[in-house]
């Protein structure tokens, strides 16, 4: 059963090799070396040689209609923003990051559509990366800057976002671990054993948002497991697990964070006023009026933070997204989101199989998780969280056409 297993693995190791190393070494980049610039050339890279070799593939692949919005949005946030913005510098220097990654996003639509499988590839380049973040730590490969401070940065720019990397990685494991039984073995052990050490690194970096992210996903992953072990899922009852799982882990996490930097940091919220006392909270505010300032065009990509006293940009997707591009902008640009969400939620109804549900259930969990992480961060200013929605757009866009062909199979 092994050998068989490997030999499958070296066969499709096998397969556009190159295009795998390529994808492969992209996906670290991006989830670990993103700040220092490295992202472009590695996507270059990577874009390149799939066109040399599949670029008569193209034409066979039909856009989705979320990512015909996304790049309908990215046009629209061009045109208006010309136009809107009060610093046109500002403007035009984030929007051909964000172009560079929608643009992303489209190529590795292609790249899935050629060959789904590539995902595993990427699920497994995701899970390195964080234990490439411990090691930084753990052998202090980190600037001197960092290791005086109290919160753990490992090779990100900054602690949150190295929260949120190791959660992205620990969802990689729970994907690896799929909906086998869970059985005392050395697979289950290896996987605890660093689900729980990414868990240490996110506490150590004291991110709020990561660390709640975490939890969601775990009691979400938890209530998927047990769940899909029916013949048919009920919404609710996934809904209603994940209730009672949430209200009894309130029990212990004050324990389970005690004498950590994440206790350190919620204490300092409360110390601060709680949520309202928040900057966060101000920026919200702030940003609903200046929407109503500008309802329609927006004040052009980035351009919140030349209205806001502090100069800042305003630390959520949501009020960003609205005041750059305006109600049309955001409508466009959310959609992307909502629309892969639904399809998870209708494919959720159709599906029969176990594994395939299995990972169309995580799927629209992966997605809620972005979503909640989004009221903390910009996401088309970050390319991990896009990366990875754009790798679930092309997976259920594949089980979509599948089911329509009468094609599934376990």
């Amino acid at each position: 059963m092994m050998k068989n297993k490997l030999y499958n693995l070296y066969l499709y190791l096998k397969k556009d090799f190159i295009l795998k190393i390529a994808l492969f070494i992209f996906i670290v980049v991006v989830f670990v070396f993103n700040e220092s610039g490295y992202m472009p050339v590695a996507t270059l890279v990577l874009f390149g040689i799939f066109f040399i070799r599949h670029s008569n593939c193209i034409t066979k692949f039909k856009l989705p209609t979320e990512l015909k919005l996304l790049n309908v949005w990215i046009i629209w946030a061009l045109v208006t923003g010309l136009f809107v913005s009060v610093n046109t510098d500002m403007f035009l220097k984030s929007f051909f990051s964000v172009f560079f990654l929608v643009l992303t996003v489209n190529m590795l639509f292609f790249i899935l559509s050629y060959d789904i499988k590539n995902l595993i590839v990427i699920i497994f380049a995701i899970f390195l990366c964080g234990l490439i973040q411990i090691v930084a730590i753990r052998y202090g490969f980190q600037s001197e800057e960092v290791l005086e401070g109290e919160r753990e940065y490992g090779l990100a720019g900054n602690p949150n976002s190295f929260g949120l990397k190791l959660v992205y990685s620990s969802i990689a494991i729970c994907l690896f671990l799929g909906k086998d039984k869970f059985k005392l073995n050395l697979k289950l052990i290896i996987s605890v054993f660093l689900y729980f050490l990414f868990m240490e690194g996110i506490f150590a970096s004291g991110s709020r948002k990561s660390a709640l992210s975490l939890l969601l996903f775990t009691i979400g992953f938890i209530g998927i497991y047990y769940v899909n072990k029916r013949n048919v899922v009920k919404i609710s009852n996934i809904l209603l697990l994940v209730l009672v799982l949430f209200l009894i882990s309130q029990l212990f996490l004050p324990y389970i964070i005690e004498g950590t930097m994440l206790q350190t940091r919620f204490q300092m919220l409360e110390e601060a006023g709680g949520i309202a006392g928040d900057i966060r909270y101000q920026m919200y505010k702030f940003g609903m009026d200046l929407f109503a300032q500008h309802p329609i065009f927006g004040v052009g990509l980035n351009n919140y933070r030349m209205y806001f006293y502090t100069h800042q940009y305003s630390h959520s997707d949501y009020i960003e997204s609205l005041t750059n591009t305006g109600l049309i902008g955001f409508i466009l640009y959310q959609s992307f989101f909502v629309i892969i969400f639904y399809k998870a939620c209708v494919l959720i109804k159709k599906v029969r199989f176990k594994t395939i549900r299995f990972y169309i259930l995580m799927s629209a969990l992966i997605v809620i998780i972005i979503k909640f992480i989004a009221f903390g961060i910009i996401l088309y200013f970050s390319p991990q969280p896009i990366i990875i929605m754009a790798c679930i757009m092309s997976y259920l866009s594949y089980i979509e056409k599948k089911y329509k062909m009468n094609q599934l199979n376990e």
